[in-house]
Parts: structure tokens; C-alpha cells; sequence
């Protein structure tokens, strides 16, 4: 049944749910850890975006909508394996599994769709927002279908159309309009960031451990790995410390700010990890190539200004410092 969402507590399905994202940012880590070139970068996260969107699509449409029924179970559980073909498919989407990519976000957006095509039935205070959604969320997954068999780099640029009429469905000034009428839950949508951080932070622990996997430890590699371990808990500590239920500043951007900061964050979180297990793995050469010293380095500055960024939407830090 639809309820409103006074006290809005994750559910088990919410959890669930987010299972199929650890195994399916493994494998993106790995596509980067396989190119840490600008190409690779830039296909790394031209991957990550879509993933990213399906992810805070559902997050979003759960916070608002309290729905728990035979067919919302099932379109959740048709999403949830349409990721999982997303996941082994992130290693040849720009080559051999490229329709196979393509399609299965095409699903996952199809589900989307569908949940709010119920919700613009069914709740008539949400129906007009409901129904906006779905129209746009429509046109990008037509765009995305007809990438599927377009030549690239024609299909590449088909995929980031697709993106930007996605995003602009939220972010358009009519939109933003009707969100002010059915607010989102704060506490809710931070824990569930929150519990996207954590999945993004333990494919740095899989990245580290695997890269020392099986391997007697020596000094060089413990002192690496020890190290990569106090990053790690120092990146958990920042975001967890400063930002994680500290409440938004009134300001009617702030709540954008706030969600569209995280993406960059878990993308450098993700390539930190890659770096990191880089670092471990030819810790001991002497010519340690420079892409990698800048992929780890490049990743911190790029989750420090995203933190900088989510700090300045909100009221102050836990210790009642300006977020300035």
C-alpha cells in the first residue's frame, strides 16, 4: 500500500536491492583496473553515471512511496537481475557486449517507468510528478534502445543524450516545482546514501585484499597495505563524521546539491580502490608508473572537493564548525 513517510525506515527489500550494486562496482572497478589510461577514465565513468542513475532512481522513488505489493516485489526483482546483466557486461559494453549493456539498463529504466506509471494511477497528490517522470524517464530509455544498435561512436553519443534527458527529468524547473509539493525524506535519503558509501568503500577493502590475496606478506607490501587501510578508514571517517545525518541548510538547492556531490564522490571512491591495489600490487617497483601515482592521488582530490561540496548545503559539522 502507499503511506506517507513520516518515519521512513529502510526496508530489507532496500537492502537487498542493494546487493546486486557490490558485485556490479567490483566489476566496474576492475574495467578501470584493466585501462588506467584518459580512455580508460573516461569509459570507466561514462559506465559508472548509468549505474549510479539506476541506483538513485529507486532510492528516490522508495523514499517517497511507501509500496510493498506482489507486483512491486517483482518489478524490483526484474530491476535487480537487469543490473546484475549491467554487472557482467560493464567488460565489453563499448565492444562485444554492447547491446547487451545497452539493453539491460534499458530494462531497469523500463521498471522505473513502470513504478511510476502506478504511483501517477494510484496517488493522486503525486500523480502530476509521477506522470512528468515517466514521460521523460521514457524518451531517454527510447534514446538508449536506438543505441543499442547504432555504431559506435555514434552509440556513445546516443548513451550520453539518453543521460542528460534523465537527469534534466528531475532537474527541470517544473519538476523542481512539484518536488517542493512532495518533499523528500532527509533522514531516509542519508542513510540510504550512506549505506551506497559504505558498498563503495568495501570494493577498496575486495581491490586491496585481492591484490594481496594468496601472497606472503613482506614489509613492503604490509607497509602498503597498512597504509591503504588508514586511507581507507581516514575517507570513512571524513564522510561519516562530517556529513552522514547532519541536517540541510533551508536553501531550496541545497537537497540537489547534497545528491549530486555523491556522484562524483563514489566515482573517486571507486578509483581510489583501483589505485590502491595498483599500489600494492607494483609497490616494490622502483619505476612505478606515473597513472597510477595519479589515479590514487587524483581520486583523493577529486572525494575532498566532493566532500567540500556536500559540506556546504549543510547547517555545520558534528563538532558545530561552519561548514565553510
Amino acid at each position: 500500500s502507499h503511506g506517507e513517510h513520516e518515519e521512513r525506515k529502510i526496508g530489507w527489500l532496500e537492502l537487498f536491492y542493494d546487493l546486486v550494486y557490490v558485485a556490479t562496482l567490483i566489476q566496474l572497478g576492475d574495467v578501470l583496473s584493466s585501462d588506467v589510461s584518459i580512455g580508460g577514465i573516461v569509459r570507466f565513468v561514462l559506465l559508472f553515471v548509468p549505474i549510479w542513475w539506476a541506483w538513485t532512481g529507486i532510492t528516490f522513488y522508495n523514499n517517497r512511496f511507501v509500496v510493498d505489493d506482489l507486483l512491486h516485489r517483482s518489478l524490483i526483482f526484474i530491476q535487480i537481475m537487469a543490473i546484475a546483466v549491467l554487472g557482467i557486461s560493464v567488460k565489453g559494453a563499448f565492444s562485444d557486449l554492447h547491446i547487451q549493456f545497452t539493453l539491460a539498463y534499458v530494462v531497469v529504466r523500463v521498471v522505473m517507468i513502470l513504478l511510476y506509471v502506478r504511483i501517477a494511477l494510484s496517488v493522486p497528490k503525486a500523480s502530476q510528478l509521477a506522470t512528468r517522470y515517466a514521460v521523460g524517464f521514457s524518451i531517454a530509455a527510447t534514446i538508449w534502445f536506438i543505441s543499442a544498435f547504432v555504431p559506435a561512436p555514434f552509440s556513445i553519443v546516443l548513451w550520453v543524450i539518453g543521460m542528460v534527458v534523465d537527469f534534466a527529468s528531475p532537474l527541470n524547473a517544473k519538476s523542481v516545482e512539484l518536488n517542493r509539493k512532495l518533499p523528500v525524506h532527509i533522514p531516509h535519503m542519508m542513510e540510504r546514501y550512506g549505506i551506497f558509501i559504505i558498498i563503495v568503500l568495501g570494493e577498496s577493502f575486495v581491490k586491496v585484499l585481492s591484490s594481496m590475496s594468496g601472497s606472503q606478506l613482506t614489509i613492503g607490501v604490509g607497509t602498503f597495505g597498512i597504509f591503504a587501510m588508514i586511507v581507507v578508514a581516514g575517507l570513512w571517517w571524513l564522510y561519516f563524521d562530517d556529513i552522514a545525518g547532519v541536517p540541510l541548510r533551508p536553501a531550496s538547492r541545497s537537497t540537489y546539491t547534497w545528491i549530486y556531490a555523491h556522484l562524483p564522490l563514489a566515482i573517486a571512491l571507486t578509483a581510489f580502490g583501483v589505485g590502491a591495489k595498483k599500489l600494492i600490487e607494483l609497490g616494490s617497483d622502483p619505476y612505478l608508473p606515473d597513472k597510477y601515482r595519479w589515479l590514487a592521488g587524483g581520486a583523493l582530490i577529486i572525494y575532498l572537493v566532493s566532500v567540500g561540496l556536500v559540506n556546504m548545503v549543510l547547517v555545520a559539522s558534528s563538532r558545530g564548525l561552519s561548514p565553510r
